[in-house]
């Protein structure tokens, strides 16, 4: 019983919390506050790692790419496994999904977007995930840079947010919980050939990662 109570009353707050946080979202997104390039880069600080508010330090996954000429040099570095998926699976599987790109500004991200934030947060934390999308969605709303959008037969499945601090590009990436067609893969080539193309990149920074993913982003 004690145990019950306790998963309702954790249930209750998460939904007044998201409550509360979608009504103050809403009314700061009608202010315009998204809208103001100091606080953009503001925001650009925390995946950064730069924020001096963040108590403990997460270890990111970092890939060179200064002397990467294309993708494909950094795939050939890669194991078996990965790089037969990167050069030969990859583009067949997304032919055959109907997968396309389209590039926007962060602006633009809606519900349709949002939605996909709170799946990818919601497959760690199957309440609280509600909570932290909508932050994490709304932060994303209000950075600096570019999204990379995907779609699956015409319907947003994921997104990728790319902002450039000095020498590093940052990556940062949400998928929807049916997630599929190899875009895990696709959105790291893209992101190698983004930092590739970028002026004055040479570090890809994808974020927080452990055991063989991380490896295989810092090949």
């Amino acid at each position: 019983m004690w145990i019950s109570w306790m998963q309702s009353a954790a249930a209750y707050a998460a939904v007044t919390g998201c409550a509360i946080f979608t009504v103050s979202s809403l009314l700061l997104l009608a202010l315009g506050w998204s809208s103001l390039d100091f606080k953009r880069n503001t925001l650009n600080t925390g995946p950064l790692g730069l924020s001096k508010r963040r108590r403990k330090l997460r270890k990111h996954a970092i890939l060179n790419v200064a002397e990467l000429i294309h993708w494909h040099d950094w795939a050939a570095s890669l194991s078996r496994s990965p790089r037969t998926t990167l050069l030969k699976q990859l583009d067949k599987t997304w032919v055959a999904n109907d997968i396309m790109i389209a590039t926007l500004s962060p602006t633009t991200l809606g519900l349709r977007h949002l939605w996909i934030a709170i799946s990818h947060q919601r497959r760690s934390r199957p309440v609280l995930g509600v909570v932290v999308g909508w932050f994490r969605f709304l932060v994303a709303r209000m950075m600096s840079g570019s999204v990379d959008v995907y779609f699956r037969n015409g319907v947003p499945v994921a997104f990728c947010q790319y902002i450039c601090k000095g020498d590093t590009l940052r990556a940062m990436w949400f998928y929807s919980s049916n997630n599929t067609s190899l875009l895990w893969f696709g959105a790291l080539r893209a992101g190698v050939q983004r930092a590739i193309e970028t002026p004055g990149v040479k570090w890809l920074d994808t974020g927080p990662s452990q055991g063989g993913v991380a490896e295989l982003k810092q090949r």
